[in-house]
Parts: structure tokens; C-alpha cells; sequence
């Protein structure tokens, strides 16, 4: 499935600054993911050292992109007693001015994914990590190219924390510290000044999708796409996909109290033509075609009998990336989870596109990307926020999934940690 968003980059993002923070501004709920060149491939169980670790590679490693899905509920449910959100999806492509390291398996993991390093380094927006006060060989310029980006994040920081909108992650710890690190300031070297800045840089606070399904919604297999797959399926049974476009239940004439309608608004700019990156703006008939093709192609490949990849249908992970002889087909997977026949999936699939003929605005998705994972963590967020007890839900904010431990991160005040002096420097020039 191909989801609109707004690319957002060094050649347009001076003119797209105002529409964004307006944008954000309206917002309810802010999904948030991103890429970067490199993460802790040693896991911890001690916290402190963990989080040390990880400062270790995120001061020494980069982003590359980054994804927000700003999510709107509508304060009435429709005819259907439909709850409906509103969301609109941007991918941000940035450029490191520092020199920094990568790590090849996870470079490999992204190119395979369709990332395009080379338009990351072309037209990413350029921008140097850190706290402002070591930035000294342009610290007095404004206009400095470099400082637009940070200057975005002060005026979505401004938003957040006045309007206390809450920030949605899927096991986002790294996110988050990515996030810090690259805009905001020098991660703190104590855990408990990381966690003291982030309460009070985000009052509207944090939820977990990871921690969501797993801790409150108790799902046993909790990545990403699987979530989001499931979410879809048990969401939205008869998905459409509308020129507007939009995502909507077909037409059951009962629909339940807790289904749900996540419309797409419209794109912020067009995408620039790329041909590493195929947009969904055939005609009608070649559509029809297309998905003839697939259907038969998706048949024969069931008539194989692939096993699936036990380690990727549990982690959403391989170690063979797509050299794996067995399959990733998230549906197969599904279909066995959830005891469903091919017959439903093709017609979850079929549904999926019946309105995608000649789309008004862009519409692209690589395997893996900012904007799509981004995406998929507000769906889900919208699922769970329909389907749990409003109180589970309340219960869970605040609480970041910690990988391999029984507990999660808690982001709330304590007695034993104060404030870095970085986030005090940039609270005193936000709210002078």
C-alpha cells in the first residue's frame, strides 16, 4: 500500500516552514520514527550502562531521515459510529555536516529498504548535532543554513510543549535520543538528566505502541509491521484506499462501536519525480492490470509452498536480509497468525486499491522509510486508542519500551536527577 506524504528537503523546506508548523500546530498526536546510520548491537540489561552505550553510538553515528505523521481526532464518529482521525504524513531527508561512522549491516538494511543515499547527501537538509554552544564557527550567524532545521525543531518544541501534545514511538528510545542529540542538544551523560529534560521539554508526554500492544494489548509478536498489519486487518477488515486519498471501511452496514476511519489530508507540496523512487499515478487500467499480475504472481508463489522465515515472522528481522530462501510475506505470516484464508487476504488487498485510480496528489512508499514507519505508528495508535480501555491507555503514557527488560523507561520527574544545564540554556531562550 502507497501512503501520501510531503518530502521535505533543502530545496523546499524554507517554503514549506510555515505550512509544517501549522500543520503541527492542529495536531492532536504526533507519530514520530526515524533512520540512522547506526545503533547498539550490544544490549545491556543495566540500564545507566545501557544508556551510556547508546550515547556512545548515537554522538558518533547519524541520522539520515525523519518521519512525522501528525493525527487529528475528530471530536464526532460518523453515521457508521466510526471514530475518525485526520492524519498528514512528512519525511524530512537530512544531511550530517559532521563527520560521523556507520554501521554496514544496518547500511545494508536501509539500501535494501530503498533508502537513496545519494539524495540524502544531495538534497538532505544539512545540519550539525549537538548543543548550540559548541556550533562557535557560525554561532553568531542566524542565517546559517545549517541552523534552519534546529530553528524548526525550537518552534515544534514552542508547539508541543504549550499545546502538551503527546510524542508516539514504536520502541522509540533510540528514536528520541536521535531526535535530542541531532536538534536539541548533547545527550546528557546520566540517564536520569535525559529523562528529567525530556519531562519537561514534553509535557504531553510519550506513548509506546511497542509497549501498547505488548504490555497493555498483550500481543506476543510486537515489530512494527506486524502491529500495523494486524491493527489493519482486525481495524479495517474491508480497507479502501480513496483518491482523496483516504483510508476508510468499505461499506458493512453494522459496523462495530470500535472500528475506525484514519483519512489522509492532503500533501503539503508534491513529491519531485525520482526514479528510485515509483509513484502511484498510473491510469486506471493499467492499475487493473498491475494487481491482475500481482494476484497471479502472489498465487504462484503460495503454490511453492515457501516456509516462512520463523526469525523474521518473529522479529521482523532476518539475518539474510532478502537473500532469505524463505519468505517475509507479511500476509502469509498474518494469514497463519490469524487464521485467515487467502481468499480474505487478496480481498483485504483487492480493497486495499479499488479507489487508487488517478490520484490527485503524490503517493510514493520505499520497503522502509521514516515517513511509512511513522505512519504505521499512528495507525496503530489510532487502533489501540479506539479498541482499549481509555484508562489502560492513560496508564501507559510516559512509558518507553526498553528492549530485553520486563519494565519500561518512565519518563517523570525525580527527586535524584535535575535538568541538564543544556535544555535550562534552551528553555531560557525559548520562553525568555
Amino acid at each position: 500500500m502507497s501512503v501520501s506524504y510531503t518530502e521535505v528537503t533543502n530545496d523546499n523546506f524554507a517554503s514549506l516552514l510555515d505550512p509544517l508548523l501549522a500543520a503541527i500546530a492542529e495536531a492532536d498526536y504526533i507519530a514520530f520514527d526515524s533512520e540512522f546510520s547506526g545503533f547498539c548491537s550490544k544490549i545491556t540489561k543495566h540500564m545507566e550502562q545501557r544508556y551510556v552505550e547508546l550515547c556512545q553510538v548515537i554522538q558518533t553515528h547519524s541520522l539520515f531521515s525523519f518521519g512525522l505523521t501528525l493525527i487529528s481526532r475528530k471530536n464526532k464518529t460518523d453515521k457508521k459510529n466510526r471514530t475518525r482521525f485526520d492524519v498528514t504524513n512528512v519525511e524530512f531527508l537530512t544531511s550530517n555536516q559532521n563527520t560521523f561512522q556507520v554501521d554496514p549491516k544496518n547500511m545494508r538494511f536501509l539500501a535494501e529498504s530503498g533508502l537513496d543515499f545519494g539524495r540524502i547527501f544531495r538534497v538532505g537538509i544539512p545540519f550539525h548535532d549537538g548543543s548550540l554552544l559548541d556550533l562557535t564557527s557560525y554561532g553568531d550567524d542566524p542565517d546559517h543554513p545549517t541552523l534552519l532545521i534546529r530553528r524548526f525543531w525550537f518552534s515544534v518544541l514552542k508547539i508541543v510543549h504549550d499545546k502538551k501534545i503527546p510524542l508516539v514511538v514504536h520502541n522509540g528510545l533510540l528514536d528520541v535520543m536521535y531526535l535530542y542529540q541531532s536538534f536539541f542538544a548533547t545527550l546528557p551523560a546520566k540517564l536520569g538528566t535525559f529523562v528529567a529534560d525530556l519531562d519537561l521539554m514534553f509535557p504531553g508526554g510519550f506513548y509506546d505502541t511497542k509497549y501498547l500492544s505488548t504490555a497493555v494489548a498483550g500481543e506476543q509478536v510486537s515489530y512494527l509491521a506486524y502491529v500495523y498489519g494486524k491493527c489493519l486487518r482486525l481495524g479495517q477488515p474491508l480497507l479502501k484506499i480513496k483518491t482523496k486519498p483516504s483510508l476508510a471501511p468499505a461499506d458493512p452496514t453494522d459496523a462495530p462501536a470500535s472500528s475506525f476511519a484514519v483519512d489522509l489530508s492532503g500533501l503539503l507540496a508534491p513529491i519531485p519525480a525520482n526514479p528510485c523512487r515509483p509513484t502511484t499515478t498510473e491510469s486506471a487500467s493499467k492499475k487493473r492490470r498491475k494487481r491482475a499480475a500481482a494476484n497471479t504472481s502472489n498465487t504462484q508463489a503460495k503454490k511453492t509452498k515457501l516456509d516462512i522465515c520463523s526469525q523474521y515472522a518473529s522479529h521482523g528481522y532476518c539475518r539474510l536480509g532478502n537473500g532469505c530462501p524463505m519468505t517475509h510475506d507479511m500476509d502469509r505470516i498474518l494469514d497463519r497468525d490469524l487464521g485467515t484464508t487467502d481468499s480474505t487476504t487478496a480481498k483485504v488487498q483487492a480493497n486495499d486499491n479499488d479507489d487508487l485510480a488517478d490520484p490527485p496528489m503524490s503517493s510514493a512508499k520505499r520497503l522502509h522509510s521514516s515517513h511509512f514507519d511513522a505512519y504505521m505508528t499512528a495507525y496503530a495508535f489510532c487502533y489501540f486508542i479506539t479498541t482499549l480501555p481509555e484508562q489502560d491507555v492513560q496508564d501507559a503514557l510516559n512509558k518507553i519500551n526498553l528492549m530485553r527488560l520486563d519494565i519500561p523507561l518512565r519518563i517523570m520527574p525525580s527527586h535524584y536527577s535535575s535538568p541538564s544545564q543544556s535544555w535550562q540554556r534552551l528553555k531560557s531562550f525559548l520562553w525568555p
